[in-house]
């Protein structure tokens, strides 16, 4: 969703609400003119603002979802979890080959049979 659907949305709320601009403004700390500039699309809103405004029409920031219909706040968790489990796999990685290079600088099988296999490509 993109940022004019945001605002249309939220003004849209504000609209249905009923309620006056400076009540608005005196229940939520924003300013009544930043209000009516914002209804009248003429500025858009800081993120503070935004915030108060929509916890005023009983919103909250997971009703907006990305393309995929995924509720944004359920996706950011999502992707908290994938970089957790990411940086688990390359943790698992880099012990792997640490393991890999200890075992190939020992004289080993392995490691002989690695450098035959480098001496008679050469």
């Amino acid at each position: 969703m993109d940022r004019q659907s945001i605002y249309a949305e939220l003004k849209a709320r504000i609209e249905a609400s009923g309620v006056a601009q400076n009540r608005i403004a005196a229940a939520t700390g924003v300013k009544q003119p930043s209000i009516s500039r914002f209804l009248a699309e003429k500025t858009g809103l800081s993120a503070d603002s935004f915030l108060a405004l929509l916890a005023f029409v009983g919103g909250d920031v997971s009703f907006y979802k990305d393309e995929g219909g995924v509720p944004c706040a359920q996706a950011l968790a999502e992707n908290a979890e994938l970089k957790t489990k990411v940086a688990s796999l390359e943790g698992e990685n880099k012990a792997l080959r640490d393991i890999l290079d200890r075992v190939l600088t020992q004289d080993s099988p392995l490691s002989r049979a690695s450098s035959a296999g480098k001496g008679m490509a050469g």
